[in-house]
């Protein structure tokens, strides 16, 4: 094939190409995705006013009135704070299931201290936000100190608030710090294994093995017959 031929196989003008790619690189489609990918946060905003105007246009003037508008800025309110702070868990690429049972939790102390037992609204109000502040510090300490997933840190914590008419119950807390710390508990029973690991005469690498089982064999049988060899 000569140089002719080639000539004859490439477009007339390639500029005219590159100009059609470069045109269509500038739809306004085009140019809003892009933006949009720039900007996600610009996605639900789109959304809510989308939203509005339909449900506007439907409902008339009932949706934009004072009243309707006051009960959905109340209800927004306790859930638009939460969703605050849960949003700066997600953006560490985090995740708190437990924020809705830490909310109702606090609540339940703010009612409590102020109809049961007669303390002020103020005081209330500020013991019901210690308490949540504590539960989400413990739930972010197990999370950065101790490394545990939050997923399974914050799901096993709603697990626990969720039953939150029970944690007012001081029978409940007795009876959990009992199978904890009481005579027989776990941890009982956990700091009697190390204090016997611990005693002088249990290293084997101290004493004699064989003498050593001889004489776990006759503890053995006290204990069981309550007579001494």
């Amino acid at each position: 094939m000569t140089s002719g031929d080639q000539d004859g196989l490439s477009p007339a003008h390639p500029d005219d190409t590159v100009a059609a790619f470069e045109e269509e690189g500038n739809l306004f489609s085009n140019q809003v995705r892009n933006w949009l990918h720039q900007t996600p946060a610009a996605v639900p905003l789109i959304v809510l006013v989308i939203s509005t105007l339909v449900f506007g246009l439907v409902l008339g003037s009932k949706f934009f009135s004072p009243f309707a508008l006051t009960l959905i800025l109340q209800q927004v309110a306790i859930v638009g704070i939460v969703a605050l702070a849960q949003s700066l868990v997600i953006l560490t690429a985090g995740i708190d299931l437990s924020v809705g049972a830490i909310m109702v939790f606090s609540s339940v102390i703010m009612g409590q201290f102020t109809f049961r037992y007669g303390l002020p609204v103020e005081v209330a109000v500020a013991a019901g936000l210690v308490f949540g502040t504590l539960i989400g510090s413990f739930n972010g300490w197990l999370i950065a100190a101790m490394k545990l997933p939050p997923f399974i840190v914050t799901l096993g914590m709603w697990h626990m608030l969720r039953r939150d008419g029970e944690l007012t119950n001081l029978r409940m807390w007795r009876q959990g710090l009992g199978w904890l710390w009481g005579k027989g508990g776990f941890f009982s029973s956990l700091f009697g294994a190390y204090r016997d690991f611990y005693r002088e005469d249990f290293h084997p690498w101290q004493h004699d093995n064989q003498q050593l089982m001889r004489e776990y064999q006759k503890e053995f049988a006290v204990a069981e017959t309550g007579v001494a060899a």
